[in-house]
């Protein structure tokens, strides 16, 4: 337990020194070292739970950190793979604790701008995990951190085909609608910012839907506009901070409606593209001032802040 430990820890201090952009320690780490790093974690997220929690962490920082020297080559592609398969299989499965952790782990390997995301072998199994989770799971901190992973992706290459972009909307869309449904009275006080790391998300993929995506959300906004739109607009009144660390809520979506305006230019939309660009722009309208005065009841406002670690 306390060499995982120090393996998470030993990972964390390299994405300090790749955040300082310290190009001299990491263009000189050494590929056989970090092979090693890797093969020690993915062995020990195979044991029991207080190793797991460290070992998934390290996982997700690994990758993150890996240069694109090093993702091109074929033995470190394989360990990728049997980091992302190590990975899921503590996110659909185990104790809670492992869950969360193995979906924060899957965001840390997206900020890695040269992974090729959209395009991996198994990209498509991890964004089928992720929805799974956000849909399924019963324990709002497994959700949160699931939803945080969808909302790293910088670009719209990174989701895939239209087919996987649609899903990873139904889900958020999906999740938002039953937001209120708390099973468990120990999971109401992780339901704001729930609701708040779900918008986050759907913000964050409207700003990258572009024209070929439109017709296949249509279905999907069908009868939801208003229920999305009175969330999103109750996140973008609350002057707490999203769960992960971002401005705050009422700066986030007037660059959502500029992009979206930009899409009404786009020659020869279909009746069905056109209809779902609407019901978008409807969702994302700028708030009333009754909107925000209702929202700003301390009742109503967002716990806001982050979901710990540990």
């Amino acid at each position: 337990m306390r060499a995982t430990w120090s393996l998470g820890n030993l990972s964390d201090a390299l994405l300090i020194n790749l955040e300082s952009e310290d190009d001299a320690f990491v263009s000189q780490f050494s590929d056989l070292l970090l092979q090693k790093l890797f093969e020690a974690a993915i062995q020990a997220a195979g044991d029991h739970d207080k190793v797991k929690s460290n070992a998934v962490r390290g996982l997700g920082m690994l990758v993150r950190f890996m240069q694109p020297h090093t993702l091109a080559k074929s033995s470190f592609q394989t360990l990728i793979e049997k980091a992302v398969m190590a990975l899921l299989k503590n996110i659909n499965g185990g104790a809670v604790k492992v869950r969360w952790n193995a979906c924060y782990a899957l965001g840390n390997m997206f900020r890695n701008p040269n992974l090729g995301l959209g395009t991996a072998p198994w990209g498509s199994e991890v964004y089928r995990s992720l929805i799974k989770v956000i849909t399924e799971c019963k324990n709002f901190k497994v959700r949160i951190n699931g939803a945080l992973a969808l909302s790293i992706p910088s670009k719209r290459l990174d989701y895939g085909s239209i087919d996987q972009f649609t899903r990873v909307w139904s889900c958020l869309v999906q999740a938002t609608a039953v937001i209120g449904q708390v099973s468990e009275i120990s999971e109401l006080k992780y339901r704001d910012t729930l609701r708040d790391q779900l918008c986050q998300t759907i913000i964050h993929l409207a700003l990258l839907v572009d024209g070929d995506d439109l017709s296949d959300l249509n279905p999907i906004m069908q009868g939801n506009v208003d229920m999305m739109q009175s969330n999103i607009q109750k996140f973008s009144s609350t002057s707490s901070t999203a769960s992960a660390g971002q401005k705050p809520h009422g700066n986030d979506v007037a660059p959502v409606r500029e992009h979206l305006s930009t899409l009404e230019d786009i020659q020869g939309l279909e009746p069905g593209a056109r209809e779902a660009l609407e019901m978008l722009q409807q969702v994302f309208v700028a708030m009333t001032t009754e909107v925000m005065l209702d929202d700003t009841d301390p009742q109503s406002m967002s716990s806001g802040g982050g979901i710990p670690l540990d």
